[in-house]
């Protein structure tokens, strides 16, 4: 009698377990798997052109194949000393969501001191939740005029004469056919 009334507690348990309704977790499983957010930008790469203490803007856009969701931009390392970057209608450094195949315009504002004297080149960075993705936009901020003109001075670079030279160039040859 035990074991009927255990077997038979089993079988409800089962069947209201079966019957439930799918939780948050199964959402879009109807469909198939959630496809992954594959995020492209309009351009490859930035490249601006700027003399020391001058300021310019680059226009680009982000796009993305599903929506996503706490989607944020930042510029690391040097380059994000001179550039800021902000999507349109979002604070600067605040989160923001993508919808689906719907360009965000993206805002690289750059402003070079007046005591620069190299050019910076570097990445923005897609953030989603705080995670970096693989999605960077690659710019170079190429500094131009008499502060580049003076910092590059007397640092040509001589071309290699590699004609005529045999091994590794100290004339011992590669190591192949040694006579004894």
């Amino acid at each position: 009698m035990l074991v009927s009334l255990l077997l038979a507690a089993l079988l409800a348990v089962t069947a209201s377990v079966v019957g439930a309704a799918p939780g948050p977790q199964a959402k879009g499983t109807a469909k198939g798997p959630k496809a992954k957010a594959r995020m492209t930008w309009s351009v490859k790469r930035v490249e601006h052109s700027l003399n020391a203490g001058e300021s310019g803007n680059a226009t680009v856009t982000l796009t993305s194949n599903v929506d996503v969701a706490k989607v944020s931009l930042r510029v690391p390392g040097g380059l994000g000393r001179i550039t800021k970057v902000s999507a349109a209608g979002v604070a600067q450094g605040s989160t923001f969501n993508l919808t689906a195949n719907t360009p965000v315009t993206v805002t690289l504002a750059f402003a070079v001191p007046a005591n620069a004297v190299e050019s910076q080149g570097g990445v923005v960075q897609v953030l989603v939740g705080g995670r970096n993705t693989p999605e960077s936009l690659k710019v170079f901020v190429k500094l131009t005029g008499a502060a580049d003109a003076d910092a590059n001075a007397g640092q040509s670079k001589q071309p290699e004469n590699k004609a005529g030279r045999q091994g590794n160039g100290r004339g011992q040859g590669n190591g192949k056919n040694k006579s004894k």
